[in-house]
């Protein structure tokens, strides 16, 4: 054989070897997709109950990581049996953020700082990213209401469902608010607020002439008081 080719077989024998190493060892390449159904929103009453800790904090740093989960294999087609063949382990991004904690709401924890995980993420070395429907970015510096509960490792906590996850506003009176998403919660306040602009409507008239009938936006939300009392009530 001649060198060059042993030279080539030597080099893709590396390059193997390396990308082994590489999904098994540091982080998959092509890490698996878990699909996701859309979420529907549960009641507040029922993510208060499934929460380990509800807490406030603000959001700091954000970083991808990889962890292996235990998934169940998946639903078999209409009409047919579904046969038992066990659970499986596969490794999937996630996405850690730091939160130093404002309130502690629920739940027993006495540390300043607190790590909120999701599924999904963005792997930056390979510029590969994996997201699921209920997969939200967190704002550094901006103030969050949390409902955790899944605990991964020692002071990193998953959400307890949809909704887990609420941006604490300030409204033009400065008391704090946050938006009422779940169908439960109680005292949320009704507010007119200017529409967005959208293409082709100005003042109510069409691109055609026609006059449109103006539909008033409306903006719902509590004040995060109120959403802690009926919490803790």
């Amino acid at each position: 054989m001649e060198t060059k080719y042993k030279i080539l077989i030597g080099v893709l024998i590396v390059i193997g070897t390396l990308l082994v190493i590489n999904e098994f060892v540091l982080f998959p390449i092509f890490p698996s997709r878990v699909s996701s159904a859309s979420c529907a929103l549960t009641q507040l009453s029922e993510l208060t109950d499934r929460s380990k800790l509800i807490i406030t904090g603000v959001a700091g740093e954000s970083e991808w990581v990889t962890r292996e989960i235990e998934v169940g294999e998946a639903a078999p087609p209409p009409g047919e049996k579904s046969i038992e063949t066990g659970k499986r382990k596969i490794k999937q991004i996630f996405t850690d953020t730091t939160i130093d904690i404002d309130t502690v709401i629920k739940g027993n924890y006495n540390k300043e700082k607190i790590f909120a995980t999701q599924l999904g993420g963005c792997n930056v070395r390979l510029n590969y990213c994996s997201t699921t429907s209920v997969f939200s970015e967190f704002v550094k510096g901006k103030e969050y209401l949390l409902f955790l509960s899944n605990q991964y490792e020692e002071d990193i906590y998953g959400f307890s469902g949809c909704g887990g996850k609420y941006e604490i506003r300030t409204d033009s009176s400065g008391e704090e608010i946050v938006d009422c998403y779940l169908p439960d919660i109680e005292n949320c306040i009704e507010k007119e607020i200017k529409c967005p602009e959208q293409e082709g409507i100005s003042d109510g008239v069409s691109e055609e002439g026609a006059e449109s009938k103006r539909v008033p936006c409306i903006e719902r939300y509590v004040l995060l008081d109120e959403l802690i009392k009926q919490i803790q009530g």
